[in-house]
């Protein structure tokens, strides 16, 4: 264990410090620009975040349709839903009356 300790400080006594090279100055006029430039990006930004979570919230002035298009919307809807379910009930008791016989013989 000694011997980590001796080799960590022999390695880390041979790096060296990096300096940083100095950053250039910024004219007042083009510190405004990028001002400006920032609050135009973050307001963008904002607009665009907005617009993304309120997309599915039905406002008044989006809904065009009257209550009677709904209301035939949903039906639709509800009656797909229960024909679907009727006709998969009907073919899974189908396929047991009929494939259960056929997959074993000896049933009858």
């Amino acid at each position: 264990m000694f011997l980590f300790y001796v080799y960590t400080f022999l390695c880390l006594r041979r790096l060296k410090a990096i300096h940083r090279k100095e950053e250039p100055e910024i004219s007042v006029e083009a510190k405004k620009e990028l001002e400006e430039r920032k609050i135009k990006l973050l307001e963008a930004q904002e607009r665009k975040a907005y617009m993304e979570m309120t997309k599915n919230v039905a406002s008044e002035k989006h809904k065009k349709e009257d209550k009677n298009g709904q209301i035939w919307k949903e039906m639709n809807r509800q009656g797909t839903a229960v024909f679907n379910t009727l006709i998969t009930v009907g073919g899974a008791f189908t396929f047991a009356y009929y494939g259960a016989p056929m997959m074993v013989p000896c049933l009858d």
